[in-house]
């Protein structure tokens, strides 16, 4: 019994670690796929809505390059907190990629979306990061995000969650396009079953 146990419980911290950013501690690519796949269905199902955040942060990779990847690596920890931190328990943060984050807002239309990304980004404007330990300079970073929302309708054209997650990659894209450290939202989408 006890060998079963801890072969039980060894099996769940190896399926947590196979789902998790080690440097972040949000779920990785592999869980947001699922996941998105998952409330894409409950969305249909439940005839609801459903939101996508996609954050990039401003200007990283000269950030990185300028001070080194330390303190890229303590930015990126730091934002990801800041994010869990500023959405509810029930919504999904993932890092998408090296500086990306994406936000499944569960049940959530686009007035809701917005306000959550303006939090977010505002949130991420605040933080600080000291050049070096015993330095007196300072540092900060910005984000863009793009945000989209499928509503559920009978009549919907939307059928599979890769529109909205185009959909918010492109409001991303014209948020940076329109000079960062801004939040772009996408038309809602008709979701149909």
């Amino acid at each position: 019994m006890r060998d079963i146990t801890g072969r039980a419980v060894l099996e769940e911290r190896l399926s947590a670690l196979a789902m998790t950013d080690a440097l972040t501690g949000l779920w990785n690519r592999r869980a947001f796929d699922q996941a998105l796949r998952r409330e894409w269905k409950r969305t249909s199902r439940k005839e609801s809505d459903l939101s996508l955040l996609l954050l990039d942060l401003d200007h990283f990779k000269p950030l990185n390059d300028q001070y080194g990847h330390p303190l890229g690596d303590e930015c990126l920890a730091a934002v990801a907190s800041t994010i869990s931190d500023k959405v509810r328990a029930t919504d999904v943060v993932c890092r998408w990629g090296g500086d990306e984050v994406a936000i499944i807002l569960l049940a959530t239309d686009q007035a809701g979306a917005l306000r959550a990304a303006e939090k977010i980004r505002s949130a991420v404007e605040a933080l600080r990061f000291r050049v070096k330990k015993d330095s007196g300079e300072w540092v900060s970073v910005t984000a863009s995000i793009g945000l989209a929302t499928a509503q559920a309708e009978p009549e919907g054209t939307i059928t599979t969650p890769y529109d909205l997650l185009q959909t918010a990659d492109k409001a991303l894209y014209q948020a940076k396009h329109e000079g960062h450290n801004r939040v772009v939202g996408a038309p809602p989408l008709a979701l149909g079953k």
